[in-house]
């Protein structure tokens, strides 16, 4: 995406999708990395990216996160968890410590430890993110651009939300709820 698109795309308000009264808010929101936090995939990349040159947060996952770490009420109860299967461990790693949500506030500070990040089975992750943060899968949000990934998570009991790359190239992607 060129930085001109991309910028005219970040002056387009989102959606934002009113949940009904009393609907009870997820205890953790676990975001996939590439394609769905981020374009591009690490694995296209052939030397160490820059937070902003090389690779960028989407629109919508951007919006998403704002809320989520907005401090409002109704999303105090709530952890937001960063997951990926990648062979690029430390890159991921350096680079949640780069994107910045607000002046004081980056990706690494939002997920609060609730990460993980490494080549395998997304079921592992899911057993060991259960297990760290202390919340039941059905209080769980998983949010990937792959259907096999959201399939497997499925049946362990987390709501999934397949997200689609295209959608959120476009700033239509995850909407951001209040």
């Amino acid at each position: 995406m060129t930085m001109k698109k991309q910028k005219s795309e970040e002056a387009r308000p989102l959606p934002i999708a009113d949940l009904p009264r009393g609907t009870a808010r997820p205890r953790l929101v676990v975001f996939d990395l590439d394609n769905t936090l981020w374009t591009p995939e690490l694995y296209q990349l052939k030397r160490f990216p820059k937070a902003e040159r090389d690779i960028w947060l989407f629109q919508g996952t951007r919006a998403a996160l704002n809320e989520l770490s907005s401090g409002r009420p109704e999303w105090a109860d709530t952890k937001v968890a960063l997951d990926s299967r990648t062979g690029q461990v430390e890159w991921a790693k350096e680079l949640l410590s780069k994107f910045e949500l607000s002046p004081a506030s980056t990706l690494n500070d939002l997920s609060s430890g609730l990460q993980q990040i490494f080549s395998g089975s997304k079921r592992a992750h899911y057993e060991r993110l259960k297990a760290d943060s202390g919340i039941p899968f059905s209080a769980m949000i998983f949010c990937d651009d792959s259907t096999m990934n959201t399939c497997e998570i499925e049946r362990m009991g987390v709501l999934c939300v397949l997200v689609s790359a295209r959608a959120v190239d476009l700033g239509s992607g995850l909407a951001t709820f209040r």
